[in-house]
């Protein structure tokens, strides 16, 4: 039976949520806004498959790096609403074009974020684009494994952590299964997010619903791809802040907002098992000028060669080392921010959470003296 002591000893992926056979384990959030497993021990028959689809207790070794390449679709309109090169597009594109199925993260009504799946091209936009917080996985595992015994192509794209999540779920292995994870720097609150959001409607936009946005995108690249902004939309208006300036991507950057796990991650190194690892190929200009043009360039790792780039993308071979100079993130996991507590302990009663967020990322003099006493007195 699944029983979570210590946050760090999940990564959310809900794995054994839904391999349970008698749907007796629930997945709601604690204080900070992350989901762990609860198991009503009244119904459980202590089967033992929730602990054995866990990929936190049944750790994957390193994942060999067969080749790197610098890419991006040649379709300049989808490159441009993509967080890189948009390669992952062009890649699933492929898939649905055979018939297959494509499972990705998108937002609900809410701007919030959650896998699912599509059936056609079209349907792509959906899922393209960067999303700073945790996802909610649903049931896009049994999704996919009821796809895959139909004989279709699967592509499952996600997290480090739900690709090892799915492939420890499905306890087989399928050889019309196609996984795509990214180079994964931690994955933010959902409550934070949340409590960003409304306190952005209610200054700039009114106190409208969240439901009357029109787009959040966290990686818009106009004009640069790598001084990228986040962009929030209604029909009338957008509010635009840069990287920099931006207080939620700020308090992400700097590791303020990570779930537990994220400090220590046991699936860097390419331990997810994925086909293929996707990332921004930042420092491509040191690399490789000529795939350079600061529109966006992905990185491409190549675990399994099975899956080959369609004719939709260009692309070039790099050095390996690329990975480890200019990404590091595939090997190391976030550095842990004293101030993670500073945030997460006024979290609820805090009335601004921008304010609490410039606390913690940018602090006063009078701030960092607060810091450190709430930090030693929290210990």
């Amino acid at each position: 039976m699944i029983n979570i002591n210590n946050p760090v000893e999940c990564c959310g992926c809900s794995a054994c949520v839904e391999r349970c056979p008698k749907s007796c384990i629930s997945f709601d959030e604690d204080k900070e806004g992350f989901r762990y497993p609860e198991v009503d021990v009244s119904r459980c028959i202590e089967c033992g498959l929730c602990e054995k689809v866990c990929p936190v207790i049944n750790e994957n070794g390193p994942n060999e790096i067969k080749t790197v390449t610098a890419a991006w679709i040649k379709n300049e309109t989808i490159r441009k609403d993509s967080s890189s090169g948009g390669v992952f597009t062009a890649i699933a594109a492929d898939v649905l074009n055979k018939g297959g199925v494509v499972f990705g993260a998108r937002y609900d009504e809410r701007y919030e974020v959650c896998h699912s799946y599509v059936e056609m091209v079209d349907q792509l936009a959906l899922f393209r684009g960067s999303k700073y917080m945790q996802s909610r996985i649903g049931n896009s595992y049994l999704k996919a494994e009821q796809f895959l015994k139909q004989g279709r192509e699967v592509l499952f794209t996600g997290t480090p952590c739900q690709i090892a999540g799915l492939k420890l779920f499905l306890r087989k292995d399928y050889e019309n299964l196609y996984t795509v994870d990214i180079i994964c720097h931690g994955v933010p609150s959902p409550k934070v997010w949340r409590k960003y959001l409304d306190k952005i409607v209610e200054k700039d936009f009114g106190g409208i619903s969240p439901e009357k946005l029109t787009d959040v995108n966290f990686r818009f690249k106009d004009p640069s791809w790598t001084d990228y902004k986040l962009k929030i939309s209604t029909e009338q208006h957008d509010v635009i802040e840069s990287k920099s300036a931006n207080p939620y991507n700020q308090a992400f950057n700097m590791n303020v907002t990570l779930r537990p796990i994220c400090y220590s991650c046991p699936f860097k190194d390419g331990k997810s098992g994925s086909d293929i690892t996707i990332a921004d190929f930042w420092g491509i200009q040191k690399v490789d000028s000529s795939m350079n043009d600061d529109r966006g360039t992905s990185m491409v790792i190549m675990h399994n060669c099975r899956i080959k780039l369609p004719d939709s993308v260009e692309a070039k071979s790099e050095p390996i080392e690329s990975v480890a100079r200019y990404n590091g993130s595939y090997y190391h996991s976030a550095a842990y921010n004293g101030n993670r507590v500073v945030l997460f302990g006024h979290l609820d009663k805090s009335k601004d959470i921008i304010s609490l967020m410039n606390r913690c990322t940018k602090p006063s003099f009078p701030d960092r003296l607060k810091n450190v006493i709430y930090r030693r007195l929290h210990k």
